[in-house]
């Protein structure tokens, strides 16, 4: 599904992934890892097509059953943050706060400090997004985040991490009226 977005089209990944979806139904039962894998892919394909209320409804149900299943931190992150992004634009802070919380609580339980670290922008993010420039500053002085942020290091689990740390700490400079700090 992601492959097939970053090597061909969104209508292509779409079908790969509706594909995948009806054939791990067919061949498993509902809350089995590849059925709610498939349905967060999907929900990630709905937001890259501006389908926000799509994306929630197969968002909600996965990540309700997600603690029942292992799987890759990539997706369980980018699941997270999807839902709390297309909460906080159909149903504001709160209902954004929700599924942050949610993911802090699920890195929690499986010993996950970059999903920690991935909630913590998502919240800079949302904060933000809602005009809480302060809350939202005074969360990015945090060591584990100020240390992603300065880190040189080149592996892509760490950029994984800093791009959107680096895109939310600009998006804060902007709503700030610092443009050369979100330059920096």
């Amino acid at each position: 599904g992601f492959a097939a977005l970053a090597s061909t089209s969104l209508a292509q990944a779409t079908d790969y992934i509706v594909d995948a979806q009806q054939l791990a139904l067919r061949h498993g039962h509902a809350l089995s890892y590849e059925v709610l894998s498939t349905q967060m892919m999907r929900a990630v394909l709905h937001v890259e097509n501006n389908e926000p209320e799509l994306a929630m409804a197969l968002l909600e149900p996965a990540l309700r059953h997600v603690r029942n299943i292992n799987g890759w931190l990539t997706l369980h992150a980018e699941a997270f943050w999807v839902a709390a992004d297309m909460a906080g634009q159909l149903q504001g802070l709160d209902a954004a706060e929700h599924w942050i919380a949610a993911g802090e609580a699920y890195a929690h339980e499986r010993g996950w400090p970059r999903l920690l670290v991935l909630m913590q922008v998502a919240r800079i993010r949302q904060l933000t997004a809602a005009g809480q420039w302060r809350q939202a500053m005074a969360l990015s002085h945090n060591a584990e985040l100020a240390a992603v942020l300065a880190s040189t290091d080149p592996h892509p689990w760490q950029q994984a991490m800093q791009l959107p740390a680096l895109q939310a700490m600009a998006g804060l400079a902007l709503a700030l009226g610092r443009p050369r700090d979100a330059l920096d």
